[in-house]
């Protein structure tokens, strides 16, 4: 096929776009723009041939199709992107024979601006029963303190303490996912990990000892240094020992172990547990899913999706392993970074 006939055949893609209203530019393999329908145009605000001729890489306003350009692959599925200011859309891609790409552009900016109305609102709200909740906290803990109840009070208060720890956990987890979806940057610091794998088995010390569970530690005491949100990342810790915990029966054991090789920081959390079948597994980390008729399953079913999406925010990765009857191995990956480096999400 020759390079004129590729050309016809983009004027008319652009051309047949246009009369759905579907905005698209063409670029060549090396990113500079050839084309624009009159969509694209208008989405746009361009000025007739203003863009034509320039290319993404010198371009802010469209250096988020750069990843999508430099795939083999078409991008099928769309893609949510920042467009020039402000400005959002699902962008898709296609190659067109010897020219090079077609991005297609459908703008979503109203919805986005719903949906960050909306984490405005659960942000606020998650943190607004923060207040209350510190209260009856406060007090319940003033009754058990003040002595002259009797075992049935005591009972009482004793599953009054453990409903308000279920309420604040789901305060943190509703705060987790405003603070996830808004896409703010992760705050960066210098993070030990070990004292951080350290100190989420110290929080959850006593909740594994009223089940009689060993948790094993072997932490690497000279493991290079990562940059992170240290408490963000012993969220994810808390998060993952409390599950092995919850799924371990009484008289386990949970090893928890870190390494390094040369790029990433890696710590296994491996527990005695029932095991996920391996149907679940697939979708553990999606957003409220819990194994189905699994009797320890409370929850809301977002600390897994929450550890996976905080993990992710700082470039490493979760997977997990399980075995039937034999229990399950959570695996975190951290890379090692020796300076601060802020990451956000769209």
């Amino acid at each position: 096929m020759s390079l004129i006939h590729d050309t016809s055949n983009a004027v008319q893609t652009l051309r047949l776009l246009d009369n759905f209203g579907i905005a698209a530019m063409i670029c060549d393999n090396d990113g500079v723009v050839q084309l624009l329908n009159n969509s694209a145009a208008a989405l746009f605000g361009d000025e007739p041939g203003r863009l034509e001729g320039h290319s993404l890489r010198e371009m802010d306003d469209f250096a988020a199709l750069l990843p999508m350009l430099e795939k083999p692959q078409p991008q099928i599925a769309p893609v949510v992107l920042s467009v020039m200011d402000s400005l959002y859309c699902l962008v898709r891609m296609q190659r067109i024979g010897k020219i090079g790409v077609v991005f297609t552009f459908e703008d979503i900016t109203s919805f986005k601006e719903i949906e960050q109305q909306q984490n405005a609102a659960l942000h606020m709200v998650a943190h607004d029963l923060k207040t209350p909740l510190s209260a009856i906290k406060s007090y319940s803990d003033l009754v058990g303190a003040s002595g002259g109840l009797n075992d049935r009070q005591l009972q009482h208060l004793d599953r009054i303490q453990q409903a308000i720890r279920t309420m604040h956990g789901l305060v943190k987890d509703l705060l987790d996912i405003a603070w996830i979806d808004a896409g703010h940057p992760v705050e960066t610091e210098p993070v030990q990990v070990g004292y951080i794998v350290k100190a989420a088995a110290e929080v959850l010390e006593n909740h594994a000892d009223k089940r009689q569970i060993v948790i094993d530690l072997s932490i690497d005491e000279e493991l290079p240094q990562t940059y992170g949100d240290p408490q963000r990342l012993e969220r994810v810790m808390v998060n993952l020992v409390g599950n092995a915990i919850k799924y371990t029966p009484i008289g386990g054991t949970i090893a928890i172990q870190t390494s390094a090789n040369s790029e990433s920081i890696i710590i296994t959390i491996k527990d005695s547990g029932a095991g996920i079948p391996t149907e679940h597994l697939p979708h553990i980390f999606k957003r409220f899913y819990r194994v189905p008729n699994n009797e320890d399953a409370d929850g809301t079913g977002l600390g897994l999706s929450i550890a996976k999406a905080i993990v992710e925010r700082h470039g490493g990765d979760i997977k997990v392993t399980s075995t039937v009857g034999q229990g399950s191995t959570f695996i975190v990956t951290l890379p090692i970074r020796n300076g601060p480096r802020a990451t956000s999400e769209e």
